[in-house]
């Protein structure tokens, strides 16, 4: 069979070569027939593809008259007619896409890129755990330092009120009205 044939930079088949091919699987199981000569290929291309013809998706070459001598027909168009004029082809061609969707099992290989690409997820994640752990931890110990210093500087606040005899709400008045003194206070609970 002639090789695959360029038109307009598009890959395709002839229907000359489409021919040699039905012809040749014809004559292969043992069948006879005239109806895939060249002339009568091209009778079947137009009543199959008269829309892409026409639409012109399909090219074709034209002798000295201007009639069509051969259309060229791409990967696909070449398929569908090959496959609804051989049907042993029609056939390979189904179970082709049939078993490409089936599910295909998986190569150890594959198995175990899985596996590691889990475990590097698993620890990026335990990583960023640790971090966030670590972050709140030094948050809580702002907050504990916090609170001890507020326990402390209640315990001294008490402890001078208690000292100078001062009812507790009259003190609180007066360190909020001479905020130095407060000073003055943890000075003394320090001391």
């Amino acid at each position: 069979m002639n090789q695959v044939t360029q038109a307009n930079q598009q890959v395709t088949m002839s229907s000359s070569q489409l021919s040699e091919l039905l012809l040749n699987a014809k004559q292969d199981e043992g069948i006879s027939s005239s109806s895939y000569d060249k002339k009568e290929v091209n009778r079947k291309i137009r009543d199959m593809f008269q829309a892409e013809i026409d639409g012109g998706k399909i090219p074709s070459s034209l002798d000295s008259r201007g009639y069509v001598i051969e259309y060229h027909l791409n990967e696909l168009h070449s398929t569908m007619f090959v496959g609804k004029w051989h049907t042993p082809f029609l056939k390979e061609l189904a179970q082709f896409w049939i078993d490409r969707k089936r599910p295909q099992p998986k190569s150890q290989l594959q198995v175990l890129h899985e596996i590691t690409s889990a475990m590097i997820e698993q620890e990026k994640s335990l990583h960023q755990l640790e971090s966030q752990v670590t972050h709140i931890g030094s948050e809580v110990d702002l907050i504990k330092n916090k609170l001890d210093n507020t326990y402390w500087f209640a315990y001294c606040f008490l402890t001078v009120v208690t000292v100078a005899g001062e009812h507790p709400t009259s003190a609180a008045t007066f360190l909020t009205l001479n905020p130095e003194s407060n000073a003055d206070i943890i000075f003394s609970c320090n001391s």
